[in-house]
Parts: C-alpha cells; sequence; structure tokens
C-alpha cells in the first residue's frame, strides 16, 4: 500500500511506513564538513551510478535526477566506458568513482546475440550485485519484460 501523494517537489510515493527521513541515502553523507577550526564547506553531494542510462528507463531516471536532485550527481557510463561482462572492469570502474549508490537498468534484447544477453542481462546482473555488496554499495535491479523470450505464455 502506498502513501498519499507527498507533495509537489517531494518526490515519489513510497510504501506505507517508510519515512523518508530514513531513506538509505538521506543519512549517507553528512550535509556539511567542518575543518579543525570549524570552518563549514560546501555540502557534500551524493555520487551516484547509473548503468543503462541509454535506454527507456534509464534515460528516464538520469532525466530525473539531472533536473530534479541537484544533490545528486549521477554518472551514466555507456558499455565502452564500463562494461558488465568483465568482472575486473566493474570492480576497477566502482573503486575509482566510488559510487555511493548503483542502479542498473541496462538490458540487451533477447531477440539479439543470444551470448550477449545473457552475459549482459544474466552475468552482467550478478557481476554488478556482487562487486556492490562486497564495496557495501546499495543496489538496485531494474528490467521489463524486453529482457524475456517472445511467447504466448507469459505473465509479469
Amino acid at each position: 500500500m502506498l502513501q498519499n501523494s507527498p507533495g509537489p517537489g517531494r518526490g515519489p510515493r513510497l510504501p506505507v511506513g517508510v519515512n523518508r527521513e530514513y531513506l538509505p541515502l538521506a543519512g549517507h553523507r553528512k550535509n556539511r564538513t567542518e575543518d579543525i577550526m570549524g570552518n563549514s564547506e560546501t555540502p557534500a553531494k551524493i555520487s551516484g551510478l547509473l548503468i543503462g542510462g541509454s535506454g527507456l528507463i534509464g534515460g528516464y531516471l538520469l532525466h530525473y535526477f539531472k533536473t530534479r536532485t541537484p544533490e545528486v550527481d549521477v554518472r551514466a557510463p555507456n558499455s565502452k566506458k564500463l562494461s558488465l561482462r568483465e568482472l575486473g572492469d566493474i570492480t576497477d570502474y566502482f573503486k575509482k568513482h566510488k559510487p555511493d549508490f548503483v542502479i542498473n537498468t541496462a538490458i540487451t534484447a533477447i531477440r539479439s546475440d543470444a551470448l550477449l544477453s545473457y552475459e549482459v542481462n544474466y552475468l552482467g546482473s550478478i557481476n554488478l550485485a556482487r562487486v556492490a555488496l562486497a564495496l557495501g554499495i546499495p543496489y538496485i535491479h531494474i528490467s521489463s519484460a524486453a529482457t524475456l523470450p517472445p511467447g504466448d505464455n507469459l505473465t509479469e
């Protein structure tokens, strides 16, 4: 059950019992930092990684982050900059960019190259999850029916 609309500009509705202030990202980084003399610095931005940002779902999420969440800096590397097929590439990318969260919306259509679909849709998702878990990074995986083979007996 979802709560009533949170009002304009407050973001998506949340499940009943989930308080926006207690979401993992809300307190993941301090809103401001101070040096030993007590001088405040600018607020630290939350760093996100969006895999599949050129697709339908990923493109929408990227647009949302860029236009509605100035406190979140989201990277959306293409497959040339981050290969989901190589565990080492994922590990190196995560260690270099140190994202605070990862959202995976990447897919290849099942009707395309079967091996590529297996490596990206299945192994790529597992590789992302394993690296995120090992580094303590929150991971969200979003998929669609486009990853399934065509057929008459498919339901969501």
